[in-house]
This record gives C-alpha cells, structure tokens and sequence, in this order.
C-alpha cells in the first residue's frame, strides 16, 4: 500500500500545464516517488482556476481526480474555528484559505509530509511544533565534501524572493537590515562573524 502524502496546488498546476517551468522536475519527481496523493478542495479550485487558460488541461485533471489520483480531504464547517486560529496566527505570511486546509488535513490525517513548491510549509507547525516536511527539493545544496554550500543556499533563496519581500528590504531602516545581516551570518559563521566590519558598517550608517 502507499504511504500517504499531502500535495498543494504548485504541484499539480505544474503536473498539467506542459509551459509551467517545474513541468519537468515535478512529472520526473511523481513518477519517481510514488504516493497515495490527498489533497482539499480549496487546493483542487486553486489549481483548476489557474489551469484556465485551457479546456483540455482542466478536463485531464478533473479526470485524473475521478480517476483517484488525488484523495480530497474532509474539510467542512466544524474546521472553521481552528482554519481561523491559523489564518490569525500566521498572517504575517499571510497563511491562504487552501493553505490552512491543508495543514488542517495534515492534523487530521497525521500525514507529515507535502510536497509543494511553496517556502511556507517550512514555517507552518502542528501542535507539539511539528513541521509538516517538504519532500519535494528538500535536500540541500552540497559541495562534493558534502557540507552545505552556502552559495547555492543564497542563490536558490534569492530565486524566490517575493517582490513585496524585495520592496520591504530596499525601504527597510539601516538598523534592520543590519540586525537581519547579523543574524545571518551567526547562522552560517557564528557569533564571531558579527565583529569587525559590521560594526564599521553600524558606525558609519549613524554618521549619516
């Protein structure tokens, strides 16, 4: 039998749009990695919405749902209450209606793993703070030493940077984006990494 695993709308949005620029990996990544796929319906709107633009590819996905290829989760009225506790507790992302219904379905199902294109699944947790896993692209870029390499890491980051994201850094106070420039570097050099130019840095924004 199957393990079961959650999917999001980029996934499949991906799977039937032969343009989209992660058909490729995701129909390979599929075919390779086998699941019993369970979604919502707020996740299968999403992705007929978006799948719009043609008739035939919302026909072979309606298709392969009734061909049970993706499972819908039970979501109704009484998961109100705790899809707005969510909502509220992450609306600084914000959290989307699909979104909450999947993590909700995740409670539910004590499935822990999705696979999505999206960074929030890193950021959602279940009660006790457990995370919900990202199987898709979950390995990390490594050097052939196999420690990280943390050119790739900034790379691929930057690739997903969102435009609001991108506004918010540029109009950001010299303060947070030093504290930001901070904590990152004590992530990937240590504490010692924040000494010397950092403070030059912080000492000549005060100047101006």
């Amino acid at each position: 039998m199957l393990n079961s695993i959650l999917i999001d709308a980029g996934p499949l949005i991906a799977l039937f749009n032969a343009k989209d620029k992660f058909h490729s990996s995701v129909r390979a990544f599929l075919k390779e990695h086998p699941y019993r796929y369970v979604s919502t319906l707020a996740v299968l709107t999403e992705v007929s919405h978006m799948l719009d633009f043609s008739r035939a590819a919302q026909h072979d996905f309606y298709e392969w749902v009734m061909c049970k290829g993706v499972i819908i989760g039970d979501i109704n009225q009484n998961d109100m209450p705790r899809l707005l506790e969510l909502t509220d507790k992450y609306a600084d992302l914000p959290m989307d209606f699909a979104d909450g219904t999947l993590v909700i379905t995740a409670e539910k199902t004590c499935i822990r793993e999705i696979i999505s294109l999206d960074k929030d699944f890193d950021i959602y947790r279940l009660p006790g703070r457990e995370q919900i896993r990202n199987v898709f692209g979950s390995e990390k870029p490594k050097t052939k030493s196999g420690k990280i390499n943390r050119k790739q890491v900034l790379i691929a980051g930057n690739e997903v940077l969102h435009d609001k994201d991108a506004e918010y850094w540029e109009n950001a106070p010299v303060k947070e984006k030093l504290q930001t420039i901070t904590y990152l570097r004590e992530c990937f050099y240590g504490k010692e990494a924040t000494t010397g130019r950092l403070q030059r840095f912080h000492t000549m924004s005060k100047r101006k």
